[in-house]
């Protein structure tokens, strides 16, 4: 499952299909969030924080030189971004289920035992949820062990 960042920020909707349309052109998803709601109500763009222009965290090597060719970040920016997503790449673990072996995962927020038993004893809602992990390849639910 991949990871989606936000690479600009726009007023309008307008401002972001142009940029998103280069970066289909070149074959990099990428996604409008807010889009919708925004056209709807202009005023509302400054309150939800704009247009956020995503794309997947796998493909930002390819989409920076072409954010850079628009103008929307200096060639700087870009070589700091390229290198922090390099660092964290290596860096992060990848959690894999431990029945088929896929990365498809995702953490459950299910409540524990101890949440249903404070909530019977008490009658006061304090969540406590269960670290599990739901594979969606063979459907398994999983906890990590951590080292």
């Amino acid at each position: 499952m991949s990871k989606f960042i936000t690479v600009a920020t726009f007023v309008y909707p307008q401002e972001a299909y142009v940029i998103k349309s280069r970066l289909e052109a070149d074959e990099i998803p990428c996604f409008l969030k807010n889009e919708l709601t925004i056209q709807t109500d202009n005023f509302l763009s400054n309150a939800m924080g704009g247009v956020q222009l995503q794309i997947p965290e796998s493909y930002i090597e390819q989409a920076l030189p072409v954010l850079e060719e628009v103008g929307l970040i200096s060639k700087d920016t870009a070589e700091l971004t390229k290198a922090h997503y390099s660092q964290t790449a290596t860096a992060n673990e990848t959690i894999v289920c431990p029945n088929c072996g896929s990365d498809d995962v995702v953490k459950s927020k299910k409540p524990g035992g101890w949440y249903v038993f404070f909530l019977l004893l008490a009658m006061i809602p304090v969540p406590i949820l269960k670290k599990e992990y739901h594979c969606f390849e063979c459907y398994t639910d999983f906890k990590v062990k951590r080292r």
